[in-house]
């Protein structure tokens, strides 16, 4: 019954809101204000709507707008934009105060003569309230140079200050920020910022975020990051600092794809996903450390990054996806991968260029590899340590016909394990390097692949030697433990000495 009654109030609450209802109009240095209020509650507020409402045009009076913390009595809480108003405004300095609540959704869009906004808690009457920036609330303020902000955010919305071209920066000087997302474009096309305004508190950088800011820098993204949106940091030029922490877990596609002067990148072992063309175009970068949790590699991940002298693929991946490293012909994002007629398309390019990598490094869990994943690089050496060759995916065209360069095959040395040498020599595709030559690797013991050392790999071993075990589930290289190039009884031996020595 309590349960009942408990569904029927939340049933029943949203009928016991009043909503405000404009009472009347006020006018104070030039600025309009209407003033609402509820009978219900016997409760009232203000909101700056710039002019009269029977005008057509608002004209500043000064070239600084002061907005009041109280009219009438009554708090201002709200900065309302009016179709055609603010474009016509010419103030050059806006004053808010801590009482506003909330900047509508395109309160100031397009005022061009804005140089600078202070949403300021200098009005001590009243306590701080986090504030909500609406939606495009400063789109295209194509002069607004700078902006502080001394109290608490709960929210920025999408496309808040894009195309803000002379922006240099946001000032979040409150620590007790409630902002979790960066929205969608917030800050698309500024391109004067220098770094990356991200408030402490933020968890999400939303897709398209810093588009476009090709006069960015340095991006250090805070500790409580988690998610990196669709194309949040691409087409970033310039950016030459970057500095993911160890919270980050996913960074989506196209995520810094052309950030053409980004020299490194280490991702931290806490990202699980990369996306599509993450740093596809990324041409001056020569190191990229890999997280130790990914899994897959996808298509075009670093695609057109022709600085890239070498890789090493962590044990942790099992995929590594179409064109994932290519170094020649690179394509660009398709004109919809984030159209949205309020954002832009990504523009298409076409490199046409060749690689620098001459050395690859497959991890064990390796067994799947697309096309054309490594084309376009001098490779001098390809190490693979899987205990069973990947696929090699082959593609259709005549000159690249599996994940490599067809002149790799003849020139570049493939090193494997001394063990698994003619297991490689004989394997689809990567039988046709030239090449293969076996490298010396101590195994672990584990002898059946299931990630612990025990009785059960001395049973796996021996069944391998009586040849009545399956191939299937026997790790050659975990099992030659000296490391010898051959499984034979003194392997096991040194198994049984190890889990004795374990004992």
């Amino acid at each position: 019954m309590k349960y009942f009654a408990s569904i029927l109030f939340l049933l029943l609450l949203p009928l016991s809101i009043h909503a405000y209802e404009v009472m009347d109009f006020a006018e104070i240095d030039g600025i309009w204000y209407e003033i609402c209020y509820d009978s219900e509650t016997y409760s009232g507020e203000a909101h700056a709507i710039f002019a009269n409402p029977e005008s057509e045009y608002w004209q500043s009076p000064s070239p600084y707008v002061d907005i009041r913390a109280e009219v009438n009595g009554y708090p201002v809480t709200k900065v309302i934009g009016m179709s055609g108003i603010p474009q016509l405004a010419e103030p050059t300095y806006v004053f808010i105060p801590n009482t506003v609540r909330e900047i509508g959704d395109g309160a100031f869009r397009h005022c061009n003569s804005i140089k600078s906004v202070s949403i300021s808690g200098y009005y001590s009457d009243y306590e701080p309230t986090a504030i909500i920036i609406g939606n495009s609330a400063f789109e295209g303020c194509e002069n607004l140079e700078g902006v502080s902000i001394s109290f608490p955010v709960a929210e920025i919305g999408e496309c808040a200050f894009k195309d803000c071209t002379k922006l240099t920066g946001v000032n979040f000087a409150y620590d007790d920020n409630t902002v979790t997302t960066l929205s969608r474009g917030c800050f698309y096309g500024c391109s004067s910022l220098s770094s990356a305004p991200i408030p402490r508190s933020v968890t999400t950088i939303d897709d398209a975020a810093f588009l476009y800011c090709t006069g960015m820098t340095y991006a250090s993204i805070p500790d409580q990051v988690t998610t990196i949106g669709k194309f949040a940091f691409g087409q970033c030029e310039k950016l030459k600092s970057l500095y993911l922490k160890d919270n980050l877990t996913t960074i989506e596609d196209g995520a810094f794809v052309f950030c053409g002067e980004l020299p490194s990148v280490t991702l931290p072992n806490s990202v699980t996903t990369l996306g599509n063309m993450a740093f596809a175009g990324c041409r001056k970068l020569t190191t990229a450390r890999l997280s130790t949790s990914l899994t897959s590699i996808p298509s075009r991940a670093f695609a057109g990054c022709y600085a890239l002298t070498g890789i090493n693929i962590p044990n942790s991946v099992r995929y590594i996806g179409e064109r994932a490293f290519e170094g020649c012909d690179f394509m660009g994002a398709a004109s919809d991968d984030i159209y949205d007629p309020h954002l832009g398309i990504m523009e298409e390019g076409v490199y046409q260029d060749n690689g620098s990598m001459t050395n690859v490094t497959i991890g064990a869990s390796v067994d799947t590899i697309d096309i054309y994943a490594f084309v376009g690089h001098p490779l001098q050496s390809v190490t693979v340590m899987a205990p069973v060759p990947p696929v090699l995916k082959v593609g259709t065209a005549v000159s690249n016909t599996t994940v490599f360069d067809t002149n790799n095959f003849g020139t570049t040395t493939l090193y494997v394990p001394q063990v698994m040498v003619n297991r490689y020599r004989t394997a689809h595709e990567w039988e046709l390097f030239t090449h293969i030559e076996g490298i010396q690797v101590k195994g672990n013991g584990d002898s059946n692949g299931n990630g612990q050392v025990d009785i059960s790999d001395v049973s796996t071993l021996i069944d391998e030697l009586l040849e009545s075990g399956s191939t299937a589930t026997f790790n050659a290289i975990n099992a030659d433990i000296n490391g010898d190039g051959e499984i034979t009884i003194a392997d096991v031996s040194a198994l049984i000495d190890k889990l004795l020595e374990a004992q």
